[in-house]
């Protein structure tokens, strides 16, 4: 209404007499438009918008009626706190204030909390926006059996630390006995520490820590440790293994694709399971260490220990130059890496099929890079006179320089769900 009058300079009177506004809110309008522009001729929203005009003790009263068992109609419930409402001199609620109870509420009284739980309790997925800012655990008892020192089988178990953000295994621990605190800590120890593998970066103390509800996980020993390194701890609920669906897509992973090459494997139905032992506890260890830890850019070969469908490789984006190698890490050679097509090609040539391919983005490079960086620059700022520091320091920047001035934005990282043919 108001450009007839501000582009062709129709008066407001024929302005209101056109659209049937009134001329005095016509010029209310101009003069807000002229002091700020649309923006201010757009509607307020109202002070007191989500809020109910009545007394909180009356809000209080319908919802005491209403969460009774057996449940109520709403035209009790209306009746009973209109009543009550003209006795206190308060105005009497409509039956949309009834209505509109919260349905999760009123499951909660009417029907109990299991009820509750399979209609409203929903799974919260939390994501991780960098590195080291979530790590989740967990255990699993292998579908393999090992001998043990004393020469007889037994079936180990497996503990596993993985980085929310990346989806890297962080640490892992095999043992034969049952789940403990002491193999938690073995497991939580090799995650924060640096590994001496290259290429596994997995390092560093996490902001927080989703584990079991298990008395391995609850432990005072490493509650103790975590609050020291001032970790948040979060316990799963009894009987709710809920947020940790990636640790276990990693257990899947290792069981499908990694332990059938190896001996001793047997799924349930094997008959003489525990006869089909044949590695050492040991053996098993460095076979799925093997196959955890970022390897060079080649697809597994069947029947390979501890190499059958692992699922991250690098790759180039494109093949380096000799004057790119010479920024990167000691010894590395443009035919250590194929490019992605190739590497897809090498794994369906060892008998295996694609199930799913995805590549880290320059994003997650960064922030894994500048995560790893993070740890140990905030470490020097705080201990400047440290024996380690200048030694430290030293590490940090060649790797920085390797990855700024060397493999940045020509290497690649994949991540290959691979299914075994037969």
């Amino acid at each position: 209404m108001l450009r007839a009058h501000l582009e062709d300079g129709c008066p407001l009177a024929r302005v209101a007499g056109e659209h049937g506004v009134p001329e005095r809110t016509l010029r209310r309008w101009l003069a807000a438009y002229r002091a700020g522009g649309l923006a201010a001729l757009a509607r307020r929203p109202r002070s007191d918008r989500g809020t109910r005009r009545m007394p909180p003790e009356l809000q209080l009263l319908i919802e005491g009626l209403a969460l009774r068992r057996p449940p109520p109609t709403i035209a009790t419930v209306h009746r009973q706190a209109a009543q009550v409402a003209r006795d206190q001199g308060w105005p009497v609620a409509g039956y949309g204030v009834v209505q509109s109870i919260d349905p999760a509420m009123a499951t909660l009284a009417h029907e109990g909390s299991e009820r509750y739980k399979e209609v409203f309790d929903l799974v919260h997925r939390r994501e991780a926006a960098k590195p080291n800012q979530i790590w989740q655990a967990d255990h699993t008892l292998l579908d393999l059996w090992v001998l043990t020192p004393s020469g007889r089988p037994g079936r180990p178990w497996l503990t596993l630390i993985e980085d929310d953000h990346s989806r890297a295994v962080a640490g892992y621990a095999v043992n034969l006995g049952a789940p403990s605190a002491l193999t938690t800590a073995l497991a939580f120890r090799q995650a924060i520490w640096r590994k001496p593998w290259p290429g596994w970066h997995v390092c560093g103390i996490p902001e927080a820590f989703h584990v079991d509800h298990g008395s391995d996980f609850i432990s005072a020993h490493l509650e103790q440790v975590m609050a020291d390194l001032k970790i948040r701890a979060y316990f799963s609920l009894p009987g709710q293994p809920r947020g940790r669906g990636k640790v276990e897509r990693a257990f899947g992973t290792i069981n499908q694709m990694c332990l059938p090459s190896l001996p001793g494997y047997a799924p349930r139905g094997t008959p003489d399971r525990a006869g089909q032992a044949r590695l050492t506890l040991a053996e098993l260890d460095t076979a799925i260490g093997t196959f955890i830890r970022p390897r060079a850019g080649r697809a597994p070969a069947a029947g390979e220990p501890g190499r059958a469908g692992a699922a991250r490789r690098g790759f180039w984006h494109r093949t380096p130059t000799e004057a790119e190698l010479a920024g990167m890490w000691p010894g590395i050679t443009a035919g250590e890496f194929g490019d992605l097509a190739g590497l897809v090609d090498l794994a369906v040539g060892a008998g295996f099929r694609p199930a799913w391919i995805e590549t880290a983005t320059v994003e997650e490079w960064e922030d894994f890079e500048s995560g790893y960086q993070c740890d140990e620059e905030e470490w020097l700022a705080a201990h400047p006179g440290h024996p380690r520091a200048a030694e430290i320091r030293e590490r940090v920047d060649q790797h920085r320089s390797f990855w700024l001035r060397g493999y940045y934005g020509l290497l690649g990282l994949a991540y290959l769900t691979l299914v075994p043919v037969g």
